[in-house]
């Protein structure tokens, strides 16, 4: 099948997946089979899956109102100081008054781009740091077996810290499995056909990564 996106050379632009997958999870009707992969991984984890009930609930409740999905520089303050956690490739919270959003998720996107040191561990800090709760952590990849220790070095704890307690704690979503599976799924609901014949596209870009 014919793919604009494949004939463009997209198949290992990082950016273009990670903005695809936003617009994508964003759209009505496919948006609720993304909360259920996300949920689903979670538990296969054994993680807490509240960010993704949350997530659920929150938008149910809000009318879809309060759902934030972008990219994100991520600081906070840590002893007076403002710390540097990196650039989340897809961030998910609820728009909120208080200085915490009720969830938060970050999807870290790796096809050919290098690791930066300690990256998994950043994200981890900021996402649990300061009692924070009700977070999720999530490495999409392509070949997960190649990309799995270097993963794992990226999520290890810095030497100031102890090994034992705190360990990064993240779920893994591979194009190959996950993210073409959802594509599927969504090619099967009764959508908007132009949008569906988008998602058909980019169905076939993955296949090519």
């Amino acid at each position: 099948m014919f793919s604009i996106f494949q004939e463009l050379g997209y198949s290992h632009a990082e950016l273009f997946h990670s903005r695809m997958i936003k617009i994508i999870a964003t759209h009505n009707g496919a948006r609720e089979l993304f909360w259920d992969m996300l949920e689903k991984k979670l538990e296969e984890y054994g993680l807490d899956n509240r960010p993704a009930k949350l997530l659920k609930e929150d938008i149910s409740a809000t009318g879809y109102k309060n759902w934030i999905v972008n990219e994100r520089e991520l600081k906070e303050i840590v002893a007076g100081k403002v710390r540097d956690r990196g650039r989340a490739d897809i961030f998910i919270s609820n728009k909120t008054r208080e200085s915490v959003p009720s969830y938060r998720i970050v999807i870290e996107n790796k096809l050919d781009a290098i690791h930066q040191p300690h990256q998994l561990r950043k994200y981890y800090r900021y996402l649990t740091g300061n009692n924070r709760v009700n977070a999720g952590l999530f490495y999409l990849c392509n070949k997960w077996e190649k990309k799995k220790s270097i993963a794992l070095h990226n999520a290890e704890p810095y030497k100031s810290e102890s090994r034992k307690e705190d360990l990064t704690k993240f779920a893994v979503l591979t194009y190959e499995e996950d993210i073409k599976a959802w594509l599927e799924a969504i090619l099967k609901l009764a959508l908007d056909p132009e949008f569906k014949s988008v998602v058909k596209q980019y169905l076939e870009l993955i296949k090519h990564i």
